[in-house]
Formats: C-alpha cells, sequence, structure tokens
C-alpha cells in the first residue's frame, strides 16, 4: 500500500535452491499416465503409492533425485538409478547382500514379468541379457575405475539411453508396487507409447 492509500503490486525475487523454473512446465513429461488410467481405483492406487513411497523412502529418492536436480553428469544419474534398482531389490524381494547386481536385475525383471516375457525386452529394445551385461559392466566400471575398460561398459555417449532404460524399469516397479498388472504396462504402452518407450 502506497502512501495515498492505494495498493501497488511488488514484486519479491528470492532464489530457492536447485529450483528450476522451467520444471514446471515440464510436469507434465513426468507422469507415466493420465489421470482417466487409474480414475475408477484411483483411491486404491493413491493409497498404494502412499504406503510404498514411505516403505520405499530411498528408492524413491534415488529415482527421483535427477528430475529435481538437472546438474547431475550422466556418469552420477546412471549410478544413481543402479542404486535405486539395487535398494527397491533389497527392500522387496531379497536383502541378501551377496546377492550380485546381475542376480538382482534378473529378480526385478522376472517380478515385473510375470509370465509376461516380451515386457520388458520390447521397452529396452534389446535382449534381457544384454541389457543387465552392460549395466552390471558399467557400474562396475564407473564404481571401481579399472585402468582398462572391459568390453561390454558403456560410452559416454550410450548412457543417457541406459538411463532412459533403467527409468523405464524403475518406473514399472513402482507400478508393480501400487497394483498395476503386465495386462495394465500393456494398455499403457498402447495408450501413452511416449511414457514407455
Amino acid at each position: 500500500i502506497t502512501e495515498e492509500g492505494k495498493k501497488q503490486e511488488i514484486s519479491i525475487y528470492y532464489r530457492i535452491p536447485d529450483y528450476d523454473p522451467r520444471a514446471t512446465s515440464r510436469l507434465e513429461k513426468w507422469f507415466t499416465f493420465g489421470f482417466s488410467f487409474v480414475e475408477e481405483d484411483f483411491p486404491k492406487y493413491l493409497s498404494a503409492w502412499i504406503k510404498t513411497s514411505k516403505e520405499l523412502q530411498l528408492v524413491r529418492d534415488l529415482y527421483f533425485m535427477h528430475y529435481y536436480r538437472r546438474t547431475f553428469n550422466r556418469n552420477l544419474l546412471f549410478l544413481f538409478l543402479v542404486q535405486a534398482l539395487e535398494a527397491y531389490h533389497r527392500h522387496r524381494i531379497c536383502n541378501n547382500r551377496r546377492c550380485t547386481l546381475k542376480k538382482r536385475l534378473n529378480k526385478i525383471c522376472d517380478k515385473i514379468l510375470n509370465g509376461n516375457s516380451d515386457i520388458i525386452e520390447d521397452l529396452i529394445r534389446e535382449p534381457r541379457k544384454d541389457f543387465i551385461s552392460k549395466v552390471v559392466k558399467t557400474r562396475n566400471h564407473l564404481t571401481h575405475h579399472p585402468k582398462d575398460r572391459d568390453d561390454g561398459v558403456l560410452s559416454s555417449a550410450e548412457l543417457p539411453e541406459y538411463i532412459r532404460k533403467m527409468r523405464i524399469l524403475m518406473r514399472l516397479c513402482f507400478l508393480v508396487e501400487v497394483g498395476l498388472q503386465p495386462d495394465d504396462f500393456k494398455a499403457l504402452r498402447k495408450a501413452y507409447p511416449e511414457k514407455l518407450s
């Protein structure tokens, strides 16, 4: 309010750490499907997500980290997603610390597939065995930094594609957690091809 008693609009400027104002325009890209897909059973899916979100807080945080902070390099994004998948396996499938990453990824795929072997390979666009081998070799390379680069370690140019593939795999894990089934994945893929591609 001015001295004359008139209302005057003011602007307040404050930098929110790690906030990207363009992110709000990209929000729609974050959602795997539209509300109409879950509308009929929305309360069931919402309560399942709230429960899962609390139980799998570490997994959730590792998965969503790259959406909120765009400054991570490809290597870190790749490693965060591998950690999210490992943590998911530990919390939901088997807490055996001696289980290798290769076995963990295979068991995660088996849980998601539930008898529908075509889903994963269709989404990742390569044989599951090859995908898992490349993820394991690249994680080991990025974590342990050996002098020699093994065959099958992804190049920096290949990392974005495998980050995308691991995001899809993690997204499918979350969908399983809220109660969606492999047939639902097929329907999602048909209705929203850009979200699971």
